[in-house]
């Protein structure tokens, strides 16, 4: 982001199912999601439980392919 909070990076709105690990209090959490939008830079995603922002998150998604088998 640059000094207006405005994102820079081109967004693309998929709604795909993922997977997160965020450390939490000095607690591994585990948890599902889904997320809203992402780009190169970035991704937004609505977890299935709150995490507190600033919070570091890995974040596995489930991507879909086409019948070849090939990644879109």
């Amino acid at each position: 982001m640059h000094d207006g909070g405005q994102r820079i990076a081109k967004r693309y709105p998929l709604r795909l199912p993922l997977r997160y690990m965020a450390a939490c209090d000095e607690a591994l959490r585990l948890g599902h999601g889904l997320s809203l939008d992402l780009s190169s830079k970035s991704i937004l995603f609505s977890p299935d439980s709150g995490l507190r922002a600033g919070v570091r998150v890995e974040v596995s998604l489930c991507w879909p392919a086409t019948r070849q088998g090939e990644p879109l």
